[in-house]
């Protein structure tokens, strides 16, 4: 049987894996508790569990079952595998757990887990003992003793023991794409308050993530009599955040803002016989802060709710005839709700080879909890 790869801690289920006849078949119960519908589909895991053991194991009418079962807790979701044959007897995989939103990463482990149950990997041939040579015959005293024996050679390695050791390699948590659009409210940045829409693009790695985003606040007006002010503004943000759980649904998210702005200004007299600034556009800077909470409603889809506060170091202001009659705000804000669509762009995807024979065949009796590091 051909090796697979897979963690030392998951070959211990070579321990109470007795070995399986040919074309073991299985009847498979999959089941996803509620709160779990994020993991991988029925599908998709028999997919994996085909490639894994190199075919197709399950059939509805097969006497032994399978059955894989993703329980979800407050921020976890646990994966556990039992292998049942006809007479009852039930083996249980090393049971595995990841955070919520990354149930797909329990997608190796399971389908090792199960391979291992289907088709176990047989126990390694045993050495033929090298005999020694015995003494050698007693001769006549008149005749020399004969030559001894040559030993025997020690028998060639088996495939098993052949088998190459590499350094375990761990998979790293994936790089993914962020998309956003959101729609909202702006004050301060325009004369009054304005519709508000924002477009992101972004990377995420684990909890850090870099986006750029465009802004525009439509335009609004406000009377400073006998003048109308009217102004819309377009920005362009820089943002580096940093996303924690707070939940298994819900994310909390602190971004620092750093932005540039065009505003489009124009003023005149409420008679309207004449404009005193045509639609000039301005050039506008500042840095500011972002909050916000996430709500997960797939693997990868969030609903964002969140409040941008932006501090503007030198606002413009409006003259008319030598005059200032109203300056922008030092500080604007702008609240928004919209969605983010996430997609993985790289993920080391490479199975770790197998562990040497020594923890192969004889490791310490135990149950791994999975790793968080996706």
């Amino acid at each position: 049987m051909a090796l697979r790869g897979g963690t030392v801690l998951a070959a211990s289920l070579c321990l109470f894996a007795t070995p399986a006849a040919a074309q073991e078949t299985y009847r498979l119960d999959y089941v996803r508790e509620p709160g779990a519908e994020v993991c991988p589909s029925e599908a998709t895991f028999r997919a994996a569990v085909s490639k894994e053991v190199g075919r197709d194991p399950f059939r509805p009418e097969a006497s032994n079952r399978l059955k894989v079962i993703f329980h979800r807790s407050e921020k976890n979701i646990r994966v556990e595998i039992v292998a049942k044959d006809d007479s009852g007897s039930e083996q249980r995989a090393p049971e595995h757990e990841k955070p919520a939103w990354e149930c797909a990463g329990l997608l190796h482990h399971a389908a090792f887990s199960a391979g291992m149950l289907i088709d176990p990997l047989a126990p390694p041939e045993p050495e033929q003992p090298v005999v020694p040579p015995g003494p050698p015959p007693l001769a006549p005293p008149a005749l020399p003793a004969p030559p001894l024996p040559p030993s025997s050679p020690p028998p060639p390695p088996t495939a098993v023991q052949t088998a190459r050791t590499v350094p375990t390699l761990r998979p790293g948590p994936p790089t993914r794409i962020l998309i956003s659009f959101a729609g909202g409210a702006a004050s301060g940045s325009t004369p009054g308050l304005s519709p508000s829409v924002v477009f992101g693009l972004g990377l995420r790695q684990a909890e850090l993530s870099l986006s750029v985003e465009a802004r525009y606040d439509a335009q609004s007006a406000r009377i400073e009599e006998p003048y109308r002010i009217r102004g819309s503004q377009r920005f362009g943000m820089l943002l580096p955040c940093h996303h924690s759980r707070a939940r298994s649904w819900l994310q909390l998210d602190k971004c620092l803002l750093i932005s540039i702005g065009w505003l489009d200004r124009s003023i005149e007299h409420e008679s309207k016989v004449r404009k005193f600034l045509e639609e000039i556009p301005t050039f506008t800077w500042g840095v500011g802060f972002r909050g916000g909470l996430s709500f997960l409603l797939g693997q990868s889809l969030t609903l964002q709710t969140r409040l941008d506060v932006l501090f503007v170091p030198d606002p413009p202001g409006e003259v008319v005839l030598g005059r200032e009659i109203w300056t922008y705000p030092y500080a604007s804000a702008a609240a928004h709700v919209g969605l983010t669509y996430a997609f993985d762009v790289f993920r080391p995807t490479a199975k770790p080879p197998p562990p040497p024979l020594s923890q192969k065949f004889f490791p310490a009796v135990g149950t791994s909890g999975g790793s968080d590091d996706i």
